[in-house]
């Protein structure tokens, strides 16, 4: 197990270009170098400090309904231009779950890179894939954990995942169940590195205490991370107790779901998710805003690739979602070049404290709650769509207990939907 746990470490690609970081504020992780620099997850190495998202590439009937406003379905076509635009600017590392698209994510993840590699040939280098675990409701023992592991490896055609992460900590069963559950399987080959989403700073040392029983150890913490909750205590503290173990931050969220982004609009405001989570206004976002822009002029690049080389700056592996290669493309100019220390630090004054992990407990369990039910919703179209029929039946309580169980049937992905829209980067993530 410990061979297998070397996790997650994160170092700046250049040493000449990451400064230290510019305030008394947190940095993540132990900065030891993968041999060359780079950034390594267990045993593998990562060219860029960067992560494509792909919570939106879903292809599922729910899916077409949730991303209505935008695109809906994405076309094969977009994802595997998406996928080619990263993979050509040396960006490994994408970011699933089996909760995405109830798996189908995984799937279009897995079938994308088979086709890119037709082009790219055998001796490409491949993906670098992070997947979760998501404790629903339902989900009480090993063998649950064991199944829904089983299936994400089959989803993503793989015998074993290099990340594999707890979506939530929150769940009546304790963090540490889940822990060991996790080291089991990193025991049996099955994962390489242990990863956590979404715990705070207790949860985390909890969940390290625990790994460190089995001779494991935990990579990798993948939270909201962005100048919206940066001074937020709860994200320091969860900070401090990750450098302290020398785990990594993966922060999805870079650019606050659009709010710290070029083209934002006072009327727009009230329709992004972001707002209503942080309940922030127009006028609290205007001074962080204005400096973003300034640098963003300055450094002759975009608002969103300000806020994502922001995170990079911190030693954070930003988790940016794309739809498209137009969106990975914009990302991927945060790359290469790094803010000055005196500008980190006029950012760092300026976040805000809107972190998502001060909600009280009742309210991420009320979540977690809603999202399981969502989840049993995925797995029951599957379901009615593997009966190839046109009259629906009632399904039996046993094949109800299988869906519930991940027993994710494989669905056909379309490919004939309508074109994408380029609706910008970094779409709301659920969590």
């Amino acid at each position: 197990c410990s061979e297998r746990g070397q996790g997650l470490v994160v170092a700046v690609a250049r040493a000449s270009q990451a400064p230290p970081p510019p305030s008394s504020r947190s940095s993540p992780g132990s900065m030891a170098p993968a041999g060359d620099g780079r950034i390594a997850i267990g045993k593998h190495v990562l060219k860029e400090p960067l992560c494509i998202g792909t919570m939106q590439w879903g292809s599922t009937r729910l899916d077409q309904r949730l991303n209505s406003r935008g695109s809906g379905v994405l076309p094969d076509a977009i994802v595997d231009g998406a996928v080619a635009e990263a993979m050509a600017h040396g960006v490994t590392f994408f970011d699933t779950a089996e909760g995405y698209g109830g798996g189908t994510s995984e799937e279009r993840l897995r079938e994308a890179e088979s086709r890119w590699r037709v082009s790219a040939g055998a001796k490409a280098e491949g993906m670098v894939v992070g997947t979760k675990f998501l404790p629903t409701i339902w989900r009480w023992t090993e063998g649950s954990f064991m199944h829904s592991l089983r299936g994400s490896l089959s989803r993503l055609g793989t015998q074993s995942v290099p990340l594999y992460m707890i979506h939530s900590p929150v769940h009546p069963r304790p963090v540490e169940f889940w822990i060991r559950c996790c080291c089991k399987a990193q025991s049996e080959g099955l994962i390489d590195a242990i990863g956590l989403s979404n715990f705070n700073a207790e949860q985390v040392r909890r969940a390290a205490a625990e790994a460190a029983k089995h001779g494991c150890r935990i990579a990798v913490n993948q939270i909201m991370y962005n100048l919206l909750d940066f001074a937020s205590p709860a994200l320091q503290e969860t900070v401090a107790a990750c450098a302290e173990l020398s785990i990594a931050i993966l922060g999805y969220c870079p650019l606050g779901q659009g709010l710290l982004t070029d083209g934002l609009t006072e009327d727009r405001l009230p329709s992004i998710l972001a707002t209503r989570i942080t309940k922030v206004t127009w006028e609290d976002l205007q001074p962080l805003r204005g400096a973003i822009a300034s640098l963003a002029r300055a450094h002759g690049v975009t608002m969103a690739q300000v806020c994502v080389n922001w995170s990079i700056c911190h030693g954070a592996v930003p988790l940016v979602g794309c739809k498209s290669a137009k969106h990975v493309r914009e990302a991927v100019g945060a790359l290469g070049w790094r803010l000055k220390p005196a500008e980190v630090s006029l950012l760092d004054g300026l976040a805000l404290q809107r972190s998502t992990l001060e909600k009280p407990r009742w309210r991420r369990g009320f979540f977690m709650v809603l999202l399981s039910t969502l989840v049993f919703v995925y797995y029951l179209e599957q379901w009615l769509r593997s009966t190839n029929s046109a009259h629906l039946r009632i399904p039996t309580a046993a094949e109800l207990a299988a869906a519930s169980g991940d027993a994710a049937l494989k669905v056909t992905t379309s490919s004939d939907v309508a074109k994408a829209e380029a609706t910008g980067l970094d779409k709301p993530k659920e969590e």
